[in-house]
């Protein structure tokens, strides 16, 4: 019986951490399709679409551009009280959700969780911001 009780708590756990995700924002004049993997997200202009981040690189289509990141989005990290290495709070929330948005250019800049779309300031930017594209 104890066996299977922390079988049922392990479960849930392992349910509950589904891994980072962004609220992506379109910040351009014409439709993206973003592929991490084998889906693909369609995302129209000045909208967002919420999309778990499962793969260490994507591609971002525009027309007939494609973006290629091989760098996945990521959230800032800080050291802890501890002196431990965590998500940035400023940056990701609760639900381990980042916000970012792409520009026509095909560069992604994250947000802080206090700023509206679209990002006013794109040259306060943490370490590794903006994300830039390799065009193929």
């Amino acid at each position: 019986m104890l066996k299977l009780l922390f079988l049922v708590v392990l479960i849930s756990c392992s349910a509950c951490s589904k891994g980072l995700s962004v609220d992506l924002f379109n910040n351009s004049e014409s439709p993206l399709v973003v592929s991490i993997g084998a889906q693909k997200f369609n995302i129209a202009p000045q909208q967002l679409k919420r999309i778990l981040l499962g793969h260490p690189s994507f591609e971002i289509h525009q027309g007939f551009v494609v973006w290629k990141y091989f760098r996945s989005l990521h959230g800032p990290q800080v050291m802890s009280d501890a002196g431990r290495s965590i998500l940035d709070p400023v940056y990701v929330d609760r639900d381990d959700v980042i916000r970012a948005q792409v520009d026509g250019n095909g560069y992604i800049y994250i947000l802080r969780r206090d700023e509206g779309f679209p990002i006013q300031d794109i040259a306060s930017q943490p370490p590794g911001y903006p994300l830039a594209p390799s065009l193929f």
